[in-house]
């Protein structure tokens, strides 16, 4: 929320005492507020932003409106910088077999921990016929997910195997 407290003191310092240009933020904000569908935070962040920017050109206030914008974009980089550097690379993984002689727990869970940084179970369904497990597992990088494939694999052809990645970037 440093973007949002930085927007506002934008606004704040473009708007100060002037009455008109109060009255138009006021009428701004309403219609954003009914007129949008926001459903992110950071969607209302970025709207918020982009009507300290109209106030204050609009306003001839470019020197402090085109400094406030250069301090949030400097914040915008950095926080996208720090989301590239801690991105997540936790993935679904779903591992059904329906042979009869197919995977066991045991031998799923030890070829994951063979080729995964993290492994978690999440769900495990067993049938007479049918095996599903259900992981979030981390992969160090692609070769080593294209590597963990080929080894279950070899060890049943039947397998079906799903990976979900569900980041937003």
């Amino acid at each position: 929320f440093v973007m949002l407290a930085t927007t506002t003191m934008l606004i704040i310092s473009i708007v100060k005492s002037s009455l008109a240009l109060s009255l138009g933020l006021v009428g701004a904000l309403s219609i954003v507020r009914f007129r949008s569908a926001i459903k992110e935070p950071e969607e209302l962040t970025f709207l918020f932003l982009c009507i300290a920017l109209g106030l204050g050109f609009g306003a001839g206030q470019r020197l402090v409106t085109g400094l406030g914008f250069f301090l949030i974009l400097i914040f915008i980089r950095m926080r996208v910088r720090s989301q590239i550097a801690h991105d997540n690379r936790d993935m679904s993984l779903i591992i059904s077999s329906k042979s009869s002689e197919g995977l066991t727990l045991e031998q799923i869970h030890s070829v994951l921990q063979e080729f995964c940084v993290g492994v978690v179970l999440k769900r495990f369904d067993e049938s007479n016929d049918a095996l599903e497990a259900a992981y979030t597992v981390c992969f160090q990088n692609i070769e080593s997910l294209q590597r963990c494939k080929t080894k279950f694999r070899e060890m049943d052809q039947a397998i079906s195997i799903t990976f979900l990645d569900y980041s937003t970037t």
